[in-house]
């Protein structure tokens, strides 16, 4: 019992040696006929003894040049075939780590996208004692449209200053008039004293002459 307890408790730290992550960073779209780099990185879980990474890329697309960081280049072996893969015809782009590696390794390589506009798939493949796993990504060739120029914005006119209101003059006070009808009250009694004295006079008996 205590041996099939051990062998399977070797089987699983086996597992969890030789298991590996990657990770792929390229571009979503490119130019026709521009450079464009696509990036690996290998995370082991542990310690691998030997990876190999394929990566599958459109027929007649050529590698200009590879790079990496984190593992030796002379310890790697790098070729490319034509193969059909996934019912289509592809060049397959093959990289050997041959030695032992514990720690993350980053591959690089770059390329030219084709003149004529597309999507265009890339299928990776990668190889380890103990498993295998794969990734597809897309990579759209096309010109991108003209960007269509800002329209300026037209600057504010400034507003007019308001002209301050000229305080208003106080207006002069009116005078007081006199009371039409006590004028018109005292001409009538004028009158009637004038007539008054006037009768009095035509109608007041002369005296009589005394005899001397």
């Amino acid at each position: 019992m205590k041996k099939i307890l051990f062998a399977l408790a070797f089987l699983l730290l086996a597992t969890s040696v030789f298991a590996a992550n990657v990770d792929r960073s390229m571009p979503e779209r490119v130019e026709p006929s521009t450079t464009f780099t696509v990036t690996f990185t290998i995370n082991p879980e542990g310690t691998l003894s030997a990876f190999d990474l394929a990566d599958f890329v459109p027929n007649g697309w050529t590698l200009n040049d590879w790079s990496v960081s984190g593992y030796a280049r002379s310890d790697m072996a790098y070729d490319s075939q034509v193969r059909e893969y996934q019912g289509k015809t592809r060049n397959g782009l093959h990289w050997a780590l041959n030695k032992s590696f514990s720690a993350p390794v980053t591959l690089s390589y770059t390329m030219n996208a084709p003149a004529t506009a597309g999507t265009y798939e890339f299928i990776a493949v990668w190889t380890y004692p103990g498993g295998f796993n794969s990734k597809t990504s897309n990579l759209r060739v096309e010109t991108a449209l003209p960007s269509t120029p800002t329209t300026p914005t037209t600057p504010t006119t400034p507003t007019t200053p308001t002209t301050p209101t000229t305080p208003s003059q106080p207006s002069t006070p009116s005078q007081p008039t006199t009371p039409a009808a006590d004028y018109t009250i005292g001409l009538v009694i004028l009158v009637i004293i004038i007539i008054a004295g006037g009768a009095y006079m035509m109608l007041r008996p002369k005296a009589k002459k005394s005899h001397s």
